[in-house]
């Protein structure tokens, strides 16, 4: 694409959301209702994302501040520029999950690790240009459900360290699981007794509790004070510095970006499905229609000015969900986690240095178990095995290998499970049978011939013909056409053709006119259809005489092609 048509898209993308910082005070049903539930909803939210940025932060690699500072920036950008009501951007247990598989396998330092998510951000903005923003929620559930499976496995694996007071295990599942006898011996006994007590508190906050302060962040402050007062010796976060870290892109260069391409589509893919699935289901919340362009390009600019400090990438953040459900509808929301991080940043680093890692373990572990697909978990012996089978596959491949080779398998294997399903539905549909001579020529001029001879046949072909039964079906039509004199394809059904099943028609009609020649008459063929048909050349040579209007039509040429075979 051209750089001054980029330019030009990417200008009507900001031209589109400039308005969007004054949208509620536009909007003429807003009032001080309005504002007080979106300042109520804003400060909660933030209050939630306090522990769930740092933990991320850590989770990722990058740590503790690096959550904060990109909690921040995606909360703010997206806020102004996105204008997904009610969705707040901000570190996400499945970005962490791969931006820690980033820093691990991609990155060796971290200003690789935040060029990797400048690059992501800027596919962001690619896939909002492109409009592509509607088509990345077309992944099909099973995948998502096996990601989110394996991402809650991996945390739970990860987070079982810091629980016990002890450094990191190792990268990925396996390494954990053998690191974990000898992390078992090594524990630190306050900072075990300290994540139990918070996993505890966690499951008991619940209720009227919970409507009175958000349980993480009830778990945040009870914990750190346990840890303060009491089980003082757990390990507790590195300092914090305050305000905000220079521009860092020392690592952007010719060379790093080309390796960096992989994981940058991968964070940057699953960071948009992440942000438009929420998006989704807080639209039948609040009864609005959110834009998924406008929202991954929202996200993908809030990422790079993230990552351009070091900060960690974003989607869309459980304080999503607690914004919502507080009374947050619009921009100001957003802006209001914006501002409460802030301050946090400027003002509190030396009081967040005291929150013991067992603590922000603790949060991570609920966090884990809470993203794993229970429904579909308990149910597996039950669920359709296309599902399954996709789900156990995306999550074993997530698990073990890579993120990349989870994504192309499960997508092909989800594509196959789904032609298997589309070709039996494809077939059900498909009708092929013999006609009596008796039958096409009402019975008073076939003479002596055998009132039981079926020297034609009629083929009605499925609403739906696709790659996913053309090979099935030709079979099946071949033997049919081999039996018969003439044939009708009777066409008025169809609404969608693909390619494949064009190809296969063709070959059909030309393979039964080869054949001693036997005709073809082609019935009821809708425009969008013949169009097709046209633009491949398929059809060219097929004599205007054999295509028929409607079914009465294509009989009355039937008709004389049986008499004048007697």
């Amino acid at each position: 694409m051209p750089w001054n048509t980029l330019r030009t898209q990417i200008s009507e993308q900001l031209t589109t959301a400039s308005g969007s910082l004054a949208l509620s005070a536009r909007r003429p049903s807003y009032g001080i209702d309005d504002f007080r539930g979106d300042l109520l909803g804003g400060i909660t939210a933030g209050v939630v994302s306090l522990p769930i940025a740092m933990g991320y932060g850590i989770l990722s690699g990058l740590g503790p501040a690096a959550g904060l500072y990109g909690a921040f920036a995606t909360a703010l950008v997206s806020a102004i520029v996105g204008g997904a009501r009610g969705v707040i951007a901000g570190p996400n247990v499945v970005v962490a999950t791969v931006v820690a598989v980033v820093v691990t396998d991609y990155a060796s330092s971290l200003a690789e690790a935040a060029t990797i998510g400048i690059i992501a951000g800027a596919i962001q903005l690619v896939f909002a240009v492109l409009r592509l923003g509607r088509y990345i929620t077309y992944v099909p559930q099973s995948l998502i459900s096996g990601f989110f499976t394996a991402f809650g496995i991996l945390v739970i694996a990860s987070q079982a360290f810091p629980a016990l007071g002890v450094a990191t295990g190792g990268v990925g599942l396996i390494d954990n699981v053998n690191a974990l006898p000898e992390a078992i011996r090594d524990r630190n006994a306050d900072a075990l007794t300290l994540a139990l007590l918070c996993l505890l508190l966690g499951v008991l906050w619940r209720g009227r509790l919970s409507r009175l302060l958000p349980g993480s962040f009830a778990v945040l402050l009870l914990g750190t004070a346990a840890g303060a007062l009491w089980l003082d010796s757990a390990p507790v976060i590195d300092e914090i510095p305050l305000g905000l870290p220079a521009i860092d892109v020392s690592a952007l260069s010719t060379d790093f970006v080309v390796r960096a391409i992989e994981p940058a589509f991968m964070l940057a893919l699953l960071s948009s499905i992440s942000i438009l699935v929420v998006s989704l289901n807080m639209d039948m919340i609040t009864g609005d229609q959110h834009q998924s362009n406008r929202t991954v390009f929202g996200l993908g600019l809030g990422n790079i000015v993230a990552a351009l400090f070091g900060g960690l990438s974003g989607a869309a953040s459980s304080a999503t969900f607690v914004n919502i459900f507080s009374g947050g509808r619009t921009v100001i929301a957003g802006l209001t986690v914006a501002a409460f991080l802030l301050v946090v940043l400027v003002f509190a680093g030396p009081v967040v240095e005291h929150i013991p890692l067992a603590v922000l373990a603790a949060i991570l572990i609920a966090a884990g178990w809470n993203l794993i697909d229970w429904r579909f978990v308990r149910r597996l012996h039950r669920i359709p095995a296309s599902f399954s089978i996709v789900m156990v596959v995306t999550v074993i491949l997530s698990v073990f290998t890579t993120l990349a080779a989870a994504l192309l398998v499960g997508l092909v294997v989800a594509w196959l499970l789904n032609a298997r399903r589309l070709e039996e539905l494809e077939m059900r549909s498909l009708a092929s049978v013999p006609l009596l001579d008796a039958t096409v020529l009402n019975g008073d001029e076939i003479g002596e011939a055998d009132r039981f001879a079926a020297r034609s046949g009629l083929v009605v072909l499925p609403e739906r013909v696709t790659m996913a039964s053309a090979r099935q079906i030709g079979r099946v039509l071949r033997i049919d056409l081999s039996q018969h004199r003439a044939t009708i394809f009777e066409m008025s059904r169809v609404r969608f053709l693909d390619d494949s099943a064009a190809v296969m028609i063709s070959d059909l009609i030309h393979v039964a006119r080869s054949q001693g020649g036997k005709r073809v008459i082609i019935s009821g063929m809708p425009e969008d259809v013949d169009a097709r048909f046209h633009s491949m050349a398929l059809l060219d040579d097929v004599p205007k005489g054999d295509f028929a209007t409607n079914l009465d039509e294509a009989k009355q040429k039937l008709r004389l092609t049986l008499l004048s075979l007697d």
